[in-house]
């Protein structure tokens, strides 16, 4: 076959300079060559899908920092329906890639030791308890979750408001967690650290091969996400997001105004006994009129009931957050964010193929 190199490191800037590939019936990427964000690397394969249907795209992701501290980025190529994926260079596995193409079964094997509630949300798998007869017949149903940005005919971009009804309760990682969440889905979203403690700089000590820092825009990319710390609004905001994530930190009265004024306000609290008065104040301090979502962490199953009858008129935008210790985890809260966000989102429910009925001698000569 003939081959042509192509020297760059930022696959993203060569896809949008339109390089005419129609020639090429195969495009090998080594990842490990590019500076090119998580973000950026999907939106490039994207436009290679879209532009070059016919073309093969082959991953090379033999480095160990990929496939450990970034096992992400593999994940969403899985997704895009791109399963050459070779995380070791070796003949054969060149071989079988480029002449007949991995199979989607072998490359989920990469994904084995890793738990899978990591699987990013952009196509999240939902499974049924089943006997072992049904399960021999029965397939997963897949829910496709995808961005609707008609929001943008109208208004440039939507502000988010977290807040905490007491310190430490989780505002910074529920923050964290729906911007993950809305980067996954195809929204370009950003956190914005807007509570002045200037803390989330500590991301890069303890992810240092997954962040980058840009100082002069006091910028933190950590795992995709553009997080900001001790910024300029108005540079921020002329950034062109989808969403900007205002994390607040606890509410009091001097935020009250900035939390009411975003397009959506949500409020975490704790479900142990003597947090529940804090979540009271501050619901008390927001007003019950106010469309106000309300995350609760640490719930037990046998509470619900109960902590939901304590809420009362607010019972319905009351949630109940799944137990995720990384605030970078993909494919979480998927049924908490669908309802949020449900304004904002395409989703879409695909059911298995059913397998033809095989039909006999007699069937099919009447038929």
């Amino acid at each position: 076959m003939e081959c042509e190199k192509i020297q760059t490191n930022n696959l993203n800037n060569f896809v949008t300079n339109n390089k005419n590939l129609s020639h090429a019936t195969h495009l090998i990427i080594d990842l490990t060559c590019l500076v090119d964000n998580n973000d950026e690397i999907i939106t490039a394969l994207n436009m290679l899908n879209r532009i070059y249907s016919e073309m093969r795209i082959i991953v090379i992701a033999d480095s160990e920092n990929l496939k450990s501290d970034n096992i992400d980025l593999l994940r969403r190529i899985f997704n895009k329906g791109i399963y050459d994926i070779i995380t070791a260079v070796s003949d054969e596995e060149i071989h079988n890639s480029i002449m007949f193409g991995i199979s989607e079964t072998h490359t989920k094997n990469l994904f084995e030791a890793h738990n899978e509630a990591n699987m990013p949300s952009e196509v999240t798998v939902s499974k049924k308890t089943l006997s072992k007869e049904q399960s021999e017949s029965e397939e997963q149903s897949i829910t496709l979750i995808q961005p609707n940005k008609n929001f943008r005919e109208y208004k440039k971009h939507l502000a988010i408001a977290v807040c905490s009804a007491q310190p430490h309760a989780g505002a910074t990682h529920a923050a964290l967690q729906i911007a993950k969440f809305l980067n996954d889905t195809g929204f370009k979203a950003a956190y914005l650290e807007a509570q002045g403690h200037k803390t989330i700089a500590y991301l890069k000590s303890l992810y240092p091969q997954s962040c980058n820092i840009n100082e002069r825009k006091n910028l933190l990319q950590c795992f995709g996400i553009p997080l900001y710390s001790d910024f300029n609004i108005g540079e921020v905001l002329a950034q062109n997001y989808d969403f900007f994530i205002f994390d607040l930190g606890v509410l009091t009265k001097d935020i009250l105004t900035s939390f009411l004024t975003k397009d959506i306000q949500i409020l975490v609290g704790g479900s142990k006994a003597w947090e529940l008065p804090e979540i009271a104040k501050a619901i008390k301090l927001i007003g019950e009129k106010n469309n106000v979502s309300i995350f609760m962490n640490h719930v037990i199953q046998s509470d619900k009931s109960r902590l939901l009858d304590f809420m009362e008129i607010l019972r319905n935008s009351t949630y109940f957050m799944e137990y995720s210790p990384s605030p970078f985890q993909s494919g979480v809260n998927l049924e908490v964010y669908k309802k949020v966000f449900r304004k904002y989102l395409t989703i879409t429910e695909t059911q298995p193929k059913q397998a033809p009925i095989k039909k006999g001698l007699f069937s099919n000569l009447f038929n």
